[in-house]
């Protein structure tokens, strides 16, 4: 991927990874919902009557991709059309992509028990000498990923070698359309990231964090065997809050980047309420966070990708940039990576 050259000049650390994102790729189901049309549908299969406003107001949502299997669009080829648009956005020969070591498909909404989606996406896409694995984390699934494919590009990578990493999710597929407080926020979708070692370049990984608080507030949003999602919304978004705000700190921190001067800030695409508070609670600077969901919903572990390639649309990345991932799981945990591009 390139971008416009910039004159400005990082005097930040040098990268503990160097590390470049050669490709993003998106995939959005064609149907799309708004909140209208969601509120009736939410009333005719027994929850409350709300107004479009009112869902708007509650989420910052105005439509919403819903995936439908009649078109093909499972989780396993959201995922497929993703990472195959970020190896073309690449310019990765999908002939001859043996530079492409690794292979991560982060997902909770799986089509299927056994086998992993992982592996008709390596077959699909041609990726025959890669390591490849399924990561199920949720909504911290992509960053996780993230993280994940730097160290392996680190320690068993050389320069050049490539890692695709693919957060794909329908959660609609587990939500109960009746439901008011879940069908108001999820989504279907996927995103993919291409990323390349760069030995000896300014661009790369200048810190991360992740954290896990053991499971305590696990009970927030559970999705049993057949069954629909159940969410306490308050408690989750209160829980979330204080997480998103402590680990972009450490983040940062470890990185080295004062939360003023961060350029860029991509969370995960909850509720974009969430993002109001943002600036003050962190001092990351309100322009500097991107903010899609209006009209990609949660899509979960697809979000962050998606939002990262909307901000690379947006043509406001320059090298020397610095960039924030973070996702945010239930459970609750997350994970957060800081780059230079």
């Amino acid at each position: 991927m390139t971008i416009e050259s910039s004159n400005r000049v990082s005097e930040l650390r040098p990268p503990l990874v160097g590390l470049e994102i050669a490709g993003l790729g998106v995939e959005l189901p064609q149907r799309r919902i708004n909140n209208h049309a969601l509120a009736m549908m939410i009333h005719a299969h027994g929850g409350p009557m709300a107004t479009a406003q009112a869902v708007y107001d509650l989420t910052g949502i105005r439509e919403r991709p819903w995936a439908s299997e009649k078109l093909g669009e499972t989780t396993t080829n959201l995922g497929i059309w993703a990472g195959r648009a970020a190896l073309e956005n690449a310019g990765i020969d999908p002939g001859n992509p043996d530079r492409v070591r690794f292979l991560i498909f982060a997902s909770s909404t799986q089509d299927r028990r056994l086998p992993n989606a992982v592996e008709e996406t390596q077959d699909t896409l041609n990726l025959r000498k890669c390591f490849s694995f399924d990561l199920g984390a949720a909504c911290s699934g992509f960053v996780h990923g993230v993280i994940t494919a730097s160290s392996l590009l680190s320690q068993q990578g050389e320069d050049g070698d490539c890692a695709l990493v693919i957060g794909a999710d329908r959660v609609r597929s587990i939500v109960d359309t009746g439901d008011f407080d879940t069908s108001i926020l999820f989504a279907d979708g996927a995103g993919a990231a291409l990323l390349r070692r760069s030995d000896g370049s300014s661009a790369g990984l200048l810190g991360r964090a992740a954290w896990d608080n053991a499971g305590s507030d696990r009970d927030f949003f559970i999705v049993e065997h057949g069954s629909t999602a159940a969410m306490d919304g308050k408690h989750l978004a209160q829980a979330i809050s204080r997480m998103a705000v402590s680990l972009a700190l450490e983040a940062l921190s470890n990185a080295g980047v004062p939360p003023e001067q961060l350029d860029h800030a991509v969370f995960h695409q909850s509720n974009d309420r969430f993002f109001e508070k943002l600036p003050k609670r962190t001092g990351i600077r309100g322009e500097a966070i991107v903010r899609i969901i209006d009209r990609i919903g949660n899509s979960s572990a697809a979000t962050v990708p998606q939002a990262l390639k909307a901000l690379y649309e947006s043509g406001r990345v320059k090298p020397g940039d610095t960039i924030l991932l973070e996702g945010l799981k239930v459970g609750i945990g997350g994970s957060a990576i800081v780059l230079r591009v």
